[in-house]
This record gives structure tokens, C-alpha cells and sequence, in this order.
């Protein structure tokens, strides 16, 4: 160990540093012969005493390790804000105890049975530190607590180094596939470790070469890919195990949940929305696969949200992440999808229902016969109860208030009459009755929540105030006044359902309504303020007026009427009465007349003040006293003119924004709630009671119709699809290309004053049950939203740039166009050019040819001359 002792050198993590220098430790052996060495500690054999040198180990006795305990020691690392310091002292203390005293300090077992090495363990110790212990006690790394935990399973469970996790491998290989009293490995450990996540080398290490470890279950069923995509695991860890067991994404814990039920279970965690991404892509049948309790991943990601306050931020944003990922690998359109998303809370359902894979799921199911019956059923129903109520509760309050009337045959009406509003009452009684029986299968929805719903809470009432009223109409009882009173709140409730018939088919009246809702919502604090306001000015003016000349003049004008009749002191029908207040009417006025309403009572102040605040303000009351007229401009300035211009600016601003952007939002939730009663309808226990009786077997959501949008082969099938499809090409104007003018024509006509009227007719009767598919489409089908995503605006903006970069080469290519045309006019002129000059070369060379033969031939005669 080098002579002077103790421990090697260490970095600042506490790392082992030391090089293995032969050499050095040759001279060491030669030099201390009496040395045992160790290979990060080392303790003299001939002197085992402190460093006084006072007492040896026989004259102190055996050694007492509660008198100075190494665990307490190595916990207390809390103390320190640097835990470099603290092992520090621990290597102080090692260097100053004797090998057999940190031996005794070592296998002494404290509070659950624990060692030191599990103390050291659990602080994340240093390699050298974990080295000397056990170098001093190599049997601790085999010891287990009470609680079944090696050293290994407390150095991953607390984020011990990868370095401190190797060396208790190496030393006890077999270790990594020991599982405490509850099942659990050392990997389990370490994934669920959330402070100090596990790395994908740590996971490759405790895993193993085979990946034993990873195929491990503790107690509950669940692996080591359950936990890690349970406690936040990273994306590159998933991979290690996927690795390590590439069956392990399929896979089930006891209670039937998949990673992925863990991972959406969990979706507030960062590395949430990848990993979904990761196991879908590798088991897409994951998110259609039910756990024991009947949830679907999804179930468990609305479960997780409503736990979301509404300052979390960054955690709602990352379970968004996670349903985004859900959807993009579009998942089944059954009745529990919808329905999981149908519970969810409303933050969160508001990103799913603008999800356009959610909005062709609901296209598709709005479209199939089912749905499509009940709509339009709904009205026949609900325009029959409209009609039949108002006529004939304007003939039972006739006959009610005729003094001939007197016995309750006579007052009652005919049941014939009253059969459209038994027979109405009774369908919606029975939607109402259908729906609550079938919401016991839901388990996120309980029958007091569906109860206590606001719509359908009006639904309740608009069927008992029908069912009432009929049987007061049919039998004649109940006061007459009340009954009135009933009736035309009955009516009033009537109306309201054809509002909310329309919010569920078309997206203008789903904003609108919604639009008033929200507004109204919004609109508390300023109703308040309002009201506050009109009440102190209706009594301040009812103080005012109280006694004062105007309201005495009043009072003596009313005397004697055109002061010559006084007011008779009996009532009588042509006279009537206001809070105690005799005014004289004539018996041909419609209405009673206050034309002193400030000094009538504080009931007809505030109706004056109220109205005034509307706009039918008259001046004149206040000009009496200043001091009232000073009321009155304070009054309009406050009220009329500060108060009805805010009252605007907030209804226009928050009306914006339903409009704006929450109109899809708005229309679609609704026709998410209307489909979810229809599935609880379609799919109620009474569903499988009557296949059971009838022998039919249930082939599932594969087969139904509402799934031609989404799958177009199965849409096709359908013969109605195709027969109407046939009918319409017979307009097409290509046909008559092929055919000749005296057959198109006749079957042109046959079609569209036969076949197709007949059709219709026939869906109308039946409902919309009889009627093609593309019928039921083009009246419920609403147009699909885009969605906009960052890579959505990302490829629109290369879309952009390579539009302009075409343009440009548009510019260059007009430009190359004009310079090779010139360059050609160029090249021919050049050409032309060339051939006048080999013309004159040509001319040239024939008239040197010419010259060069008469010179020959006068050489040639010379010679011949000699």
C-alpha cells in the first residue's frame, strides 16, 4: 500500500485512482515484510494498536463496537453538505481501527438486521471504502436484513455507482437474480428508483448476459419493464430491457396491466409520451387491451389527470404528450374508448375531441343506423309533444276557467288528444330509464353523477312536467292557476330540448348555446355589481320620494278622478290594486298603470330603477328635487353608460372566444356525450341476455357498420352503399357517352321521380334505419378539423421555402431561356459568318489553283523550249 499506509489516492468522487504499479509494490514488499497487504487498505500484524500505542488489542479485551459504531457513523452523511467529508472520517476511522475491530464493526447487525456494508450501501459510497470492507468481512455481501435486502438490492434501490454496483456483482454474480420478501431483484430496485434514475448501462449490468433478471415477476406479477415505465424510465433504458427480453412489452402482471397500462398510469412523468410512442410501435394491440378491473390504458391516463391541479403545468402538458401519442396510433373506435374519453376531465377531453382521428371515429358512429334512429326519433317525438302539449293545454284551461265548467269530466280533454304526449313521454322515459340501467357498467361513471348531471337534470323535468300535466289534463284535477303556471313552464322546458336537439347535429347552435353558457358563467361578478347598484338607487329614490310634495300631489290627484268622482270604497272589476295602492283604471285598459312608482313601495322602485336601466328612462320623476335629478344623471352615467358598455365589451370578448377557439371544442364534446349514451344504450346488460336467448354470437366492434370511415374496404360491402352509389352515376355526365339519349333520359327520370323519393320516404318512416349510408353521412357527418402540430407548421414552412426556392428557379430558367436564345442568335450569325468566309477561302483557293497551274504549265514549256 505504499508505506505510509491507509488508502491509495482518490478523485474527487470518490473513485479509486490508484494505478497497480508492479514495481512500486515490489519495493513495498521488500521494504515492509511485516505488512498485510490489501488492495485499498492495509493493517500492520505485529502493532494492532490506536495510534497512541498505549493498548493492544489482548490488554483492552474484546472489542465493543457500540462504543464507537461504524454504521452510525457512515449514516450520518446526512449531516454533511459534502459527502466527500464524511467519507473522509470513514476512511480516518478505517485507518485507525485494526483489521479484526473493523471486522467486529462490519458484521455487527443493527436496527433490522443491517450491516454496516447495507448502511454504506444505502449512503452511495465510494468504491475504495466498499473495497476494505469487504476485504475486512467478505462473507457481509451474502447477508440479508430482516426485510430480505442484500447490499446490492440497498446500492441500487439508493443510486449507488455504476463502479460500487460492479464490484458487488463480481463478487456475488449470483446476487442479481436474489429477491428480497417481496419478490423483488436488485434491477426492480433500480428502476424504481425515481431520484437517481437507472442508467441503460447499469440495466444491461444487473440484467445479466441472458436477461434472467429481466424476466423476473415479484409478488405482484410485475417485471422490470413494469417498473420502469411505472417510475419515468427513459426511453433508452426501455430499449436495455426491450433487449435483454424482447417479449417483455406484451407481458402482464398479475392484475392483466401491460406496460403500457403502467406508463399512461403515470403520465405526468417526462419521459411518459415517448415511451408510449416506443411500446405502441412495438405492441400496438396494447391500448385495446383491458387489465382485471376492465380499464383500458386509457382509463388510467384520465384516472392520473383528474389528480392534475390547475398550476401543473408542465405535468398536464406531458399527459397531453401521452394522449397524443395514444391517438396516433389510432386505437378501436368501440364504446370504452369513447366512453374513457367521455370521463375524462374536461382540460384534457378538450384536446381529445380536436384530435382528428377522434372526430372521424365520431363521424363514423353519428352515421350507423343506431345512432341515426335515435336522432331522428327524437324529434318525431319531440315536435309531436310540442304540438299536442300546446293545443291541448290551451283547451284545458279553457274549459278550466269556463264558469259552465263544474264537474271534471268537463274540464278534462279527450285521451285521444292527450295520446301523442303519453306515447312521447313514454320514449323519452324510457331512454332516460335505458341509460341509467346501462350506466352501472361504466365504472369511471357513478348513477349520481349521471343524475346530478345539468342536461340531464332538464330532461327529468321536461319528462315529468309532461307526464303531469297529461294526467291533470286527462283527469281534470289540480288548481286551475297552477296548472296554468305549469303549463306554460312545461312549454318553456319543451323549447329548451329543441335547443338541445339542435347542439347535438349542428356545430352553429352547439356554439351558440354553449356561447351563453360560458358567458353567463363569466358574467357572476358583473350581475352582482348590478344588482348591488340598482337596489342602493331604487331605495335611495324610495327615501327620496317617501313624504315628499310629489308623492302627496299624487295622492290628491288620485282623489277625486277629473275632480268630480271620488274612488269608490269597495273594490270592484274597474278598479285594481297595487300594494295596498287604489289606482282608478278604466275597464277597457290592457294594463295597470304606476305612474309613481318610487312612492308605491321598494318592490315597484326597484321595477322603475330596473327598467330605466334597460333604457325606458323618463327624467321627469326627478325634477322635482336637485338632489333626485343629481341621482339620476349619476344613475345614467354609472349605470347606463360605465355599466352597459363593460356588460358589451365582455360578452363580445368571451363570445370571441367560444367562437373563436373553442367552436369545435364545444361541438364535438357534445356529440361525444350523445354517442357515450348510445353505446351505454346499444350496450347495456341487456345486451348480452338477448344474444344469449337467441344463440347469436357477438362478433364485436370489427363488424359494425360505424366503422366504414375509418376502414373504406368494409364501407363498400354494404350493399345500400353501393345500390345508391349505382343510382347516383346515372347522373353522371360521362354516362352519356355510352349510352344513347333515349335510354338515359327515361332512366334518368325513373330514378329521381321513383326510386329516390321512394327511398327517402321509406328512411323517413323507418327512422333513417332503412335509409344508404350516405344519406345518414351527408346529415350528421361534419367536416374533419386539421390539426396543428409543430411539425404540422414545420413542414408548411418547407412547403413555403421550396415554393419560393421554385419561383426563384423559375426566375434563373426565364433568364437561362433569354441568354441561350441570344447565344444562339449569336451562334448563328457565327455559323453564317463561317460560311461567307469558307465561300471566299474556296474562291480564293481556286483562283491560287488557277495561278499555280498556269505557272506550271509556262515552267513546262520553258523546259521543253530547252
Amino acid at each position: 500500500c505504499g508505506g505510509g499506509g491507509g488508502f491509495p489516492p482518490t478523485d474527487d468522487d470518490g473513485d479509486d485512482d490508484d494505478d497497480d504499479d508492479d514495481d512500486d509494490d515490489d519495493d513495498d514488499d521488500e521494504e515492509d515484510d511485516d505488512i498485510v497487504v490489501y488492495p485499498c487498505f492495509c493493517w500492520d500484524s505485529s502493532d494492532s494498536s490506536h495510534d497512541d500505542g498505549n493498548v493492544d488489542d489482548h490488554d483492552r479485551g474484546p472489542y465493543d463496537p457500540l462504543s464507537d459504531d461504524l454504521d452510525a457513523l457512515i449514516d450520518s452523511v446526512v449531516d454533511y453538505d459534502d459527502p466527500r467529508t464524511l467519507w473522509d472520517h470513514v476512511r480516518t476511522w478505517l485507518r485507525t481501527h485494526s483489521i479484526d475491530e473493523t471486522r467486529y464493526a462490519i458484521e455487527y447487525k443493527g436496527e433490522f438486521d443491517t450491516t454496516a456494508l447495507h448502511v454504506a450501501c444505502r449512503n452511495r459510497p465510494p468504491r475504495d471504502v466498499v473495497e476494505v470492507m469487504l476485504m475486512a468481512s467478505s462473507d457481509m455481501i451474502f447477508w440479508a436484513d430482516s426485510f430480505g435486502w442484500l447490499p446490492l438490492h440497498y446500492a441500487c434501490a439508493n443510486g449507488a455507482d455504476i463502479a460500487v454496483t460492479e464490484l458487488l456483482l463480481r463478487t456475488f454474480p449470483e446476487s442479481r437474480l436474489i429477491t428480497d420478501k417481496r419478490g423483488r431483484t436488485p434491477l426492480h430496485f433500480a428502476l424504481g428508483n425515481v431520484e437517481n434514475p437507472a442508467t441503460p448501462p447499469l440495466v444491461g449490468l444487473l440484467a445479466g448476459r441472458r436477461g434472467d433478471a429481466a424476466r423476473w415477476p415479484d409478488e405482484n406479477g410485475m417485471l422490470a419493464i413494469h417498473y420502469a415505465c411505472a417510475y419515468g424510465a427513459s426511453v433508452e433504458v426501455l430499449n436495455a430491457l426491450i433487449d435483454a427480453w424482447d417479449t417483455s412489452p406484451r407481458m402482464t402482471d398479475s392484475r392483466g396491466r401491460t406496460p403500457l397500462h403502467f406508463v399512461m398510469g403515470n403520465a405526468d412523468r417526462e419521459n411518459s409520451s415517448r415511451v408510449v410512442e416506443l411500446l405502441l410501435d412495438l405492441y400496438p394491440g396494447a391500448m385495446e387491451k383491458f387489465d382485471a378491473d376492465g380499464n383500458l390504458p386509457l382509463h388510467l391516463l384520465s384516472t392520473k389527470a383528474r389528480t392534475m391541479m390547475d398550476d401543473q403545468y408542465h405535468e398536464r402538458e406531458t399527459i397531453c404528450k401521452c394522449l397524443g401519442a395514444y391517438l396516433n396510433a389510432r386505437p378501436g373506435n368501440g364504446g370504452e374508448f369513447l366512453g374513457a374519453i367521455q370521463n375524462m376531465p374536461e382540460w384534457l377531453r378538450d384536446v381529445a375531441v380536436i384530435s382528428p382521428i377522434v372526430q372521424t371515429m365520431l363521424n363514423g358512429r353519428i352515421s350507423s343506423r343506431f345512432p341515426t334512429m335515435i336522432l331522428l326519433l327524437d324529434f318525431y317525438f319531440l315536435a309531436a309533444i310540442i304540438a299536442a302539449f300546446s293545443f291541448t293545454s290551451r283547451q284545458s284551461i279553457d274549459r278550466r276557467f269556463n264558469p259552465l265548467n263544474v264537474t271534471l269530466e268537463s274540464k278534462s280533454v279527450s285521451v285521444a288528444l292527450l295520446s301523442p304526449l303519453y306515447i312521447g313521454a313514454i320514449y323519452f322515459l324510457g331512454r332516460e330509464i335505458t341509460q341509467m340501467i346501462s350506466i352501472r357498467k361504466q365504472k369511471q361513471t357513478t348513477i349520481m353523477t349521471y343524475l346530478l348531471n345539468a342536461e340531464n337534470l332538464v330532461n327529468y323535468f321536461f319528462i315529468l312536467g309532461v307526464i303531469y300535466h297529461t294526467i291533470l289534463m286527462h283527469t281534470g284535477y289540480g288548481d286551475d292557476v297552477i296548472f296554468q303556471l305549469g303549463c306554460a313552464i312545461t312549454i318553456g322546458l319543451c323549447y329548451l330540448q329543441v335547443l338541445a336537439y339542435l347542439k347535438s347535429i349542428l356545430i352553429e347552435f352547439a356554439v351558440f348555446v354553449s356561447g351563453v353558457v360560458y358567458v353567463s358563467k363569466r358574467l357572476v361578478a358583473f350581475i352582482v355589481c348590478t344588482i348591488i347598484t340598482l337596489m342602493a338607487f331604487s331605495q335611495i329614490w324610495y327615501t327620496l320620494f317617501k313624504q315628499s310634495s310629489e308623492c302627496l300631489g299624487r295622492i290628491d290627484a288620485q282623489v277625486v278622478l277629473n275632480g268630480t268622482t271620488p274612488p269608490p270604497t269597495t273594490p270592484n272589476d274597474d278598479y285594481y290594486y297595487h300594494d295596498d295602492a287604489l289606482l282608478l283604471e278604466g275597464p277597457d285598459d290592457c294594463e295597470s298603470q304606476v305612474e309613481y312608482p318610487y312612492c308605491e313601495g321598494l318592490w315597484w322602485s326597484f321595477l322603475k330603477t330596473y327598467t330605466m336601466f334597460l333604457g325606458e328612462y323618463d327624467s321627469s320623476l326627478f325634477k322635482w328635487d336637485r338632489l333626485s335629478l343629481f341621482m339620476f344623471l349619476a344613475f345614467y352615467f354609472a349605470e347606463v353608460i360605465i355599466l352597459v358598455n363593460v356588460l358589451i365589451a365582455i360578452i363580445t370578448d368571451l363570445y370571441g372566444v367560444v367562437t373563436n377557439e373553442r367552436a369545435a371544442i364545444v361541438f364535438w364534446s357534445n356529440r361525444l356525450a350523445f354517442l357515450t349514451d348510445m353505446d351505454m344504450i346499444t350496450n347495456g346488460p341487456w345486451k348480452r341476455a338477448i344474444l344469449d336467448f337467441f344463440r347469436i354470437q357477438d362478433n364485436g366492434d370489427d363488424d359494425e357498420e360505424e366503422a366504414s370511415l375509418l376502414k373504406g374496404d368494409k364501407g363498400d360491402i354494404s350493399w345500400e352503399r353501393i345500390l345508391w352509389k349505382k343510382l347516383i352515376e346515372c347522373f353522371d355526365p360521362d354516362m352519356e357517352d355510352g349510352m344513347p339519349m333515349v335510354l338515359y333520359v327515361p332512366l334518368r327520370i325513373f330514378v329521381s321521380f321513383l326510386l329516390i323519393p321512394l327511398w327517402l320516404l321509406l328512411g323517413i318512416l323507418s327512422a333513417g334505419w332503412l335509409w344508404p349510408p350516405q344519406i345518414r353521412e351527408g346529415l350528421f357527418v361534419q367536416k374533419v378539423s386539421v390539426e396543428e402540430h409543430g411539425e404540422v407548421h414545420e413542414i408548411q414552412k418547407r412547403i413555403e421555402e421550396v415554393e419560393k426556392l421554385i419561383k426563384s428557379l423559375d426566375k434563373v430558367k426565364g433568364g437561362l431561356v433569354l441568354e441561350t436564345k441570344a447565344d444562339r442568335k449569336d451562334m448563328i450569325a457565327l455559323k453564317n459568318q463561317v460560311r461567307s468566309i469558307k465561300k471566299e477561302l474556296k474562291k480564293e483557293t481556286k483562283k491560287i489553283k488557277g495561278i499555280m497551274t498556269s505557272l506550271f504549265e509556262v515552267q513546262q514549256k520553258q523546259a521543253m523550249s530547252r
